[in-house]
């Protein structure tokens, strides 16, 4: 199955009972047992979210530079720092 662009597996287990989900991202693997299918579904797509939340707040951080205030107020002017209105590219 595929959820916002990630692969994710979700299948009826016998010992124990129940619905196995897995989901592979990248470099490590999410996974869990639930007692019904709908709540398998759920947790995959839970994992997805939160992975992609993770993701999407790594690039936000990567985009916020150091305050100029420590450097500039020693000479008493603060240059003005570009907007960032999210939808594109980190500015310059």
């Amino acid at each position: 199955m595929n959820y916002r662009g990630i692969d994710f597996m979700v299948v009826q287990s016998l010992s124990p009972r129940g619905w196995r989900w897995s989901v592979n991202l990248g470099h490590k693997e999410a996974s869990g047992t639930q007692p019904d299918r709908e709540g398998a579904l759920s947790k995959a797509k839970r994992s997805i979210d939160d992975l992609i939340r993770k993701r999407k707040r790594a690039e936000e951080q990567a985009c916020v530079r150091p305050s100029p205030d420590d450097l500039t107020r020693s000479v008493g002017m603060i240059p003005k720092q570009p907007k960032h209105d999210g939808k594109s590219e980190c500015p310059n």
